[in-house]
């Protein structure tokens, strides 16, 4: 198991461990793609399922098939005028669903 490390804005080396608790892979914005915003891969290149447990998954993707335990895990990015947060997608049921219209939460 891999504990309280900070992988804030990075890509994260691909380690044989598969169990993360208390991390951080934060990215401080999502990734655009064609205009629309996604969460960054946490693992670019390697899809094996791995557990987060008390993780910031915030504006990452974790790989398919993961499991994620009271995990922060939104596709988000914070007005810098009104320092809103706006949501682009929510992670439900294994999946991240994108919504129509950005929700500003603040």
């Amino acid at each position: 198991m891999i504990e309280n490390k900070n992988y804030n804005n990075m890509l994260v080396p691909t380690l044989d461990d598969i169990i993360y608790k208390n991390c951080n892979f934060n990215w401080d914005v999502p990734l655009f793609v064609n205009g629309k915003p996604k969460g960054n891969r946490i693992f670019p290149e390697d899809d094996t399922p791995r557990t987060f447990i008390n993780c910031n998954l915030r504006n990452v993707e974790p790989p398919p098939d993961s499991i994620c335990e009271s995990c922060l895990q939104v596709i988000s990015q914070t007005d810098e005028e009104s320092g809103n947060m706006i949501i682009y997608g929510k992670y439900i049921d294994g999946q991240y669903i994108y919504l129509n219209e950005p929700e500003v939460v603040g």
